[in-house]
């Protein structure tokens, strides 16, 4: 509501729990049993359970200096006293038919909703949908040089340099490597309407490997009234514009355009689609575009990420691990 979300992060297995939750937000805190979502996650897949117990438990404070075996034995004993109390949260309950909550089995396999009203649940629902517990790589490039970038301007839709022409061949050059390194047959290529960005991608074109697709959404902020101009023409000519924005360059917005903030809010499509991605992905976007879906999968800050330098010539490879990403930097 208003942007504000509480998550409460415990267990409550049992619906004596779920109940004393239940009544003091209702009671106490007077929240609408629509803006009270209960989410349960359960996992019968032992392969997935496996892996889960190796590559995060394994790294926790929990189990530091513990063999792996015993801590493996210990989680699993762990496991076993919650299974013996579970109550899961059933239709076939009244009392759990009463509450808006989300039930997902073995990371989607069975999903069960109840009561989901409002927008933020569904939202959220839409995300949990798209997880998985195995990521491909994603690589994010900005597109190859162009005339404006060369001169510093803000926006445009320039074509590329020879140098930038080249920058594409080399980016091509690169995926080629890295899907047979990886064993891959394909890779899923997403990138601007922009004319920078569509032609750093012609060389993935009529290629079976490659599946091409241009997002409208992913295209540069708009600086609006100041498209086309530098930082420098700003500074010097509109000090008070210029001021404004490093005073505060998340939610500024340019006059007639829009702020880092809004192009956040506009790739949200982008982003969740990203998230269910199965084949190895390459994003080729400006500079603007790059920053927000690099922060997105390394839970960067907006306050750090209008900051971010994307430097030219360069793809960052994003590999998703639990509960975190390590990035490579490929200079080409």
């Amino acid at each position: 509501h208003g942007g504000q979300v509480g998550i409460l992060d415990a267990t409550n297995t049992t619906r004596a729990r779920r109940r004393l939750v239940h009544a003091f937000f209702r009671e106490q805190l007077r929240l609408p049993s629509t803006r009270l979502l209960f989410l349960e996650i359960t996992c019968t897949d032992e392969t997935i359970i496996t892996r889960t117990v190796v590559e995060v438990k394994l790294k926790g404070r929990d189990y530091e200096g513990t063999e792996a075996a015993k801590a493996i034995e210990d989680f699993r004993e762990r496991i076993a006293q919650y299974d013996r109390q579970y109550e899961p949260i059933s239709l076939d309950n009244e009392e759990d038919e009463a509450m808006t909550f989300i039930r997902l089995i073995d990371v989607g396999r069975t999903v069960m909703i109840n009561r989901l009203v409002d927008p933020l649940p569904t939202s959220l629902l839409r995300f949990l949908m798209k997880l998985k517990t195995f990521a491909p790589p994603i690589y994010i490039t900005r597109h190859g040089e162009t005339y404006d970038t060369i001169l510093g301007k803000l926006g445009g839709n320039a074509t590329l340099t020879q140098d930038g022409l080249e920058y594409a061949r080399r980016v091509r050059e690169f995926c080629d490597r890295e899907l047979d390194q990886r064993g891959e047959a394909h890779m899923t290529v997403w990138t601007s309407t922009l004319r920078r960005c569509t032609s750093t991608c012609e060389v993935f074109q009529n290629n079976e490997r490659y599946k091409v697709k241009q997002w409208k959404i992913m295209g540069d902020i708009n600086f609006g009234e100041f498209e086309g101009m530098t930082y420098e023409q700003i500074k010097r000519n509109n000090p008070e514009v210029w001021q404004a924005m490093t005073e505060d360059e998340c939610f500024y917005t340019w006059p007639a355009g829009d702020s880092p903030h809004t192009l956040l809010y506009r790739l949200e499509p982008v982003l969740l689609e990203a998230e269910a991605i199965t084949s190895p992905l390459l994003i080729v976007a400006p500079r603007s575009v790059c920053r927000c879906m690099y922060s997105y999968f390394k839970d960067v800050p907006l306050e750090q990420c209008v900051k971010m330098i994307i430097p030219d010539n360069v793809v960052f490879e994003l590999r998703m691990g639990i509960g975190q990403t390590t990035v490579i930097r490929h200079t080409l």
